[in-house]
């Protein structure tokens, strides 16, 4: 956040004015209510504004600019087919981050909800959602890597067996137990039980 810059608040802590020059630059009006959440890839904050709207403000710490627009590209063709999801403020030129000295700030509205249970009705859902995305096309979208791409599990294994050299043993046991079947089978579906396995084999690693 930018340095010894902010808004004093009637609570025992400070909104960073590059988050309120945010809310201001994307039409939100003034932040009244700031709270710290959770985060890893980017630093995430619940933010509530004047007139009582929510929304999550994110610094993109380890979540490059870079990988950040191709996510929206994913986003826009999900928003193209009236997916529901929470789809990112964008500013009156359509662009979605703001820059403030170092910091790259992303802002998504905050969702009502708690987390659900396993009940029928929540499978159900789910499952009529994830139904619905895979009849979305894909063409024309960038490559991503995922987990179902041949080269992910070696990819992976390599950066264990290079950061994480004392505890690579048993996941080259893994790797080496289901290694052949990516050579004999190019079927997606199978490469899914591939996975599948080797994360069955790495249980508990």
């Amino acid at each position: 956040m930018a340095e010894n810059t902010s808004v004093e608040l009637d609570k025992p802590y400070y909104i960073p004015l590059s988050f309120q020059d945010s809310a201001l630059h994307f039409g939100l009006g003034q932040i009244v209510d700031f709270k710290d959440l959770a985060g890893n890839t980017n630093a995430n904050y619940s933010v509530t504004v004047e007139d009582g709207r929510k929304f999550i403000f994110k610094t993109l710490l380890k979540h490059s600019l870079a990988d950040f627009q191709t996510e929206c590209i994913f986003l826009n063709r999900l928003r193209e087919h009236n997916f529901p999801a929470a789809y990112y403020i964008e500013d009156t030129e359509g662009v979605a981050t703001f820059q403030s000295g170092s910091d790259l700030i992303v802002v998504q509205p905050q969702l009502e909800g708690k987390h659900p249970g396993f009940t029928p009705e929540v499978c159900r859902s789910i499952g009529k959602n994830i139904a619905a995305l895979h009849l979305i096309p894909s063409d024309g979208l960038p490559e991503r890597d995922h987990w179902l791409r041949e080269s992910f599990l070696p990819a992976n294994i390599e950066l264990i067996q290079v950061h994480l050299p004392e505890k690579a043993e048993p996941y080259n046991k893994a790797f080496d137990s289901v290694r052949g079947c990516f050579e004999k089978y190019s079927n997606r579906a199978l490469h899914i039980v591939i996975i599948a396995c080797f994360t069955e084999r790495s249980a508990g690693i």
